[in-house]
């Protein structure tokens, strides 16, 4: 019985070994077959174009080109759209990762084979725009937009609007948008891009008037263009107990029956937060900033924000400076007022400089506010720094994105203070600042810590919690 089924097994084995064989065979009849097809059958480029299809599917670029060059009956032009439709597909993909400088990349090649074609290059405009190359994006579609058909027009204006207002050119990004209004009246993001201008340029008038045009045009205004109304009006409302006085640099709006003593103290805090904070971070802005010193009551109706915990704002849609202030009475009122001036333009000139990337981690934004804040109170932050380095119970490598102002915003703000401070201490600091305009989302910030320190962020936070663990051990 045991040899009948020795002797079964065996002859399952050979079989089983037969029939494998055979599919192996066959396979490899099959894979050269299809071989011979992409290679030389010039009756079937339907099947070898749909085998390049599907690497592109798949987002397989060297199947794809190894595909196209075997594609022997196509002749060179069209081997050229299909190279160029290859690298756009490649670019889509590094912008589907953030990775706009190899999108950048991607388009020139494209660009390169079809240097004619129209919409390669507003692809190439907009890539310059993602990776922050305003001058190019601006340059291409200038050599172009007398070629281009209406859709096209209107691209182009957008293109070019952006690309001024991240240069701060507000006048000339309304003058592109003014001009193709009335070719692209569904247009929503032209409407609004209007009205940032306008509020940015202090006409909250017009602003007023291209959102209710767009209201009427598209039928609805998004919560953002609710909150930029608002402003709008209430910029318009302030009017009437509100004056404004002009410096070099600065547009304060002020309490009409301020005295002339407040101004000239509320300038005199500009003018060096202007210079103070301008020499540290190597930037100067092109337009006047505005600055409005309002009463609680009215910067609780400007913003909607109530907690008395806010000293000053700064609004990412206006760029203006929003602080609440009264009056100045006291020595001590003084320098808690220059304070939150130069804590506020601090944060104004960093999104500038980095053209409101927001590819600045929090901490950062609030260790260089508070570090350049003329009058520093280095007692209490160590009364709070001690226990957290003693019982390490401080932020290690994930700084939070969001402090809530009743659950460690305390802590979160001593530890950001205190580790600017130890890399200004260790002369990193002038480097990490200087590259911030070039973080992008290919050259995070991670990256630039790196280059700038030499450290990764959890060995940075361990170098900087050990130096202060040994003295507040002492």
């Amino acid at each position: 019985m045991a040899l009948e089924e020795n002797f079964r097994s065996f002859v399952l084995t050979v079989i089983s070994y037969g029939i494998a064989h055979a599919k192996m065979k066959i396979y490899m009849l099959l894979y050269y077959l299809r071989h011979l097809t992409l290679q030389y059958c010039l009756f079937c480029p339907i099947f070898a174009l749909s085998e390049l299809r599907l690497c592109l599917e798949r987002q397989d670029f060297y199947c794809a080109e190894s595909r196209l060059d075997s594609l022997k009956q196509l002749n060179g032009n069209q081997k050229d759209v299909l190279r160029a439709e290859i690298q756009l597909q490649k670019a889509l993909w590094h912008d589907q990762n953030k990775d706009y400088r190899n999108a950048v990349f991607a388009v020139e090649k494209a660009h390169a084979i079809q240097p004619e074609n129209i919409q390669i290059s507003v692809r190439l405009a907009t890539a310059y725009l993602r990776n922050h190359d305003f001058y190019e994006a601006i340059s291409i579609i200038e050599r172009i937009r007398s070629r281009l058909g209406v859709e096209e027009q209107i691209m182009a204006s957008l293109i070019l609007a952006q690309a001024w207002m991240k240069l701060e050119n507000y006048n000339a990004a309304l003058n592109e948008l003014r001009h193709q209004e009335y070719q692209s009246r569904q247009s929503g993001e032209l409407y609004s891009l209007m009205a940032i201008c306008y509020i940015r340029t202090s006409q909250p008038e017009s602003a007023l008037d291209v959102f209710s045009r767009k209201e009427k045009n598209t039928g609805s205004l998004s919560s953002e263009d609710q909150r930029l109304k608002h402003q709008a009006q209430q910029n318009i409302r302030l009017r009437e107990k509100y004056t404004t006085a002009v410096s070099s640099s600065f547009r304060v709006v002020m309490q009409a029956n301020g005295n002339s003593e407040a101004l000239r103290i509320y300038l005199d805090i500009l003018d060096r937060a202007y210079m103070d904070v301008g020499r540290v971070l190597d930037y100067y802005p092109k337009n006047y900033t505005r600055v409005l010193f309002l009463n609680r009551e009215d910067f609780v109706e400007y913003t909607s924000i109530e907690s008395e915990a806010v000293a000053g704002l700064h609004d990412g849609a206006s760029l203006d400076l929003l602080i609440p202030w009264e009056k100045i009475s006291q020595n001590q009122e003084k320098s808690r007022l220059e304070n939150v001036i130069y804590h506020e333009y601090t944060h104004h000139l960093l999104n500038l400089m980095t053209k409101q990337s927001r590819n600045i981690p929090l901490w950062v934004h609030e260790g260089l506010a508070q570090f350049l804040e003329p009058h520093q109170d280095m007692a209490v932050k160590h009364q709070i720094l001690k226990p957290m380095i003693l019982q390490a119970n401080y932020y290690r490598q994930d700084m939070p994105e969001n402090v809530s102002l009743h659950s460690g915003a305390f802590q979160f703000y001593a530890q950001a203070h205190s580790m600017i401070q130890f890399a200004s201490d260790k002369g990193w600091l002038p480097s990490l600042v200087s590259q911030l305009p070039l973080l992008r989302a290919d050259f995070s910030f991670a990256d630039l810590f790196v280059k700038s320190t030499g450290l990764k962020m959890n060995e940075f936070i361990e170098t900087w919690a050990k130096t202060l663990g040994e003295i507040y051990a002492d």
